[in-house]
């Protein structure tokens, strides 16, 4: 089974298990 980052913390999330919030960098100086 294939399936993106979101999508298995969006699973992973339903069953109670702690993920960690994620973000989308636009430039450099956000990372």
């Amino acid at each position: 089974m294939d399936i993106h980052e979101y999508q298995a913390k969006e699973i992973l999330s339903k069953y109670n298990v702690p993920v960690l919030p994620g973000s989308v960098a636009l430039n450099p100086q956000r990372l």
